[in-house]
């Protein structure tokens, strides 16, 4: 019988061996039970070991791997969703890393997810693939500008070639509950909306891409948002960037849904059907 080790008693509805969890929700994706068990048998053991259990708000089966990465005063720590990844994404990110990555690139994705440190940043770096039909010819670690490289460039008959660079705004959500606590300090109650630079992010993806024209290659910024954005400041930050460099900012998450801003109504709508998204306002709010 698995311990509970950090998860609280009452967050977990249930409890399941990772093997059968992971090998269960393999085969709700149509893999054979065999070709289940050779996936779950690539996944490295600090994976492959980690504690898992059915979240007794939503229901969905979540496994313990990571750090807490909130920490506050007096020792306390948010744990959340930064440690309990879901198994499904992650059965997601494997199928699709065995059909998109080489076997030595394959190895070192899959080491990278190992470090339990930085395990939710690598396997958002699978995000803007998640829902796309068409993987063939995906090309990880592109070459870009100044010795750069792009995480994906993704091609598509008759189209010019989406390169996307993942980005990861926990960041955000750390200051988010700095800020609370400190709120709270003073006796203020109300949730204070989330305070982040944009530029500062967008700025720092911008020395990766040439200029090019949209129509000889579209370049991408994807960022993994755990809080909503303030959608003045985001689309003020993208028309500080220097032209060409960035035709669209994707904020968006495990889901369809994702808030997009591009130098054209048309880019996005291009960019939101190669990656099969949704364009929401879900990621953005106004201050």
């Amino acid at each position: 019988m698995q311990e509970f080790m950090r998860v609280p008693r009452e967050f977990a509805k249930s409890i399941s061996s990772f093997k059968d969890c992971f090998i269960h929700h393999a085969m709700l994706q149509n893999f054979p039970e065999i070709d289940a068990n050779l996936m779950f048998a690539t996944l490295p053991e600090v994976i492959a070991r980690a504690f898992c259990f059915q979240d007794s708000f939503t229901y969905v089966w979540r496994y313990d791997l990571g750090t807490p990465a909130i920490k506050l005063s007096g020792g306390r720590e948010i744990i959340g969703t930064l440690q309990f990844q879901e198994v499904r994404i992650l059965v997601s990110v494997i199928k699709i890393a065995t059909q998109v990555l080489d076997h030595r690139t394959l190895h070192q994705y899959l080491d990278r997810l190992a470090n339990v440190k930085k395990h939710p940043d690598v396997l958002a770096e699978f995000q803007p693939l998640l829902h796309r039909e068409e993987l063939y010819g995906i090309e990880h670690e592109a070459r870009g500008a100044n010795n750069k490289t792009i995480d994906w460039r993704i091609p598509d008959a008759g189209l010019p070639p989406l390169f996307v660079e993942v980005k990861s705004r926990i960041k955000d959500l750390i200051e988010s509950f700095e800020t609370l606590e400190f709120a709270q300090s003073l006796g203020i109650n109300e949730i204070p909306a989330p305070r982040h630079n944009p530029a500062v992010m967008l700025r720092s993806t911008v020395e990766k891409f040439p200029a090019r024209d949209p129509s000889d290659a579209l370049h991408c910024v994807w960022v993994a948002a755990h809080l909503k954005q303030e959608a003045n400041e985001s689309k003020s930050a993208y028309d500080q960037l220097e032209a060409g460099k960035v035709h669209v900012v994707v904020f968006g998450g495990w889901n369809r849904e994702a808030s997009i801003i591009g130098v054209t109504a048309e880019t996005v709508k291009s960019v939101a059907q190669r990656l099969n998204l949704i364009p929401s306002d879900q990621f953005f709010f106004q201050r």
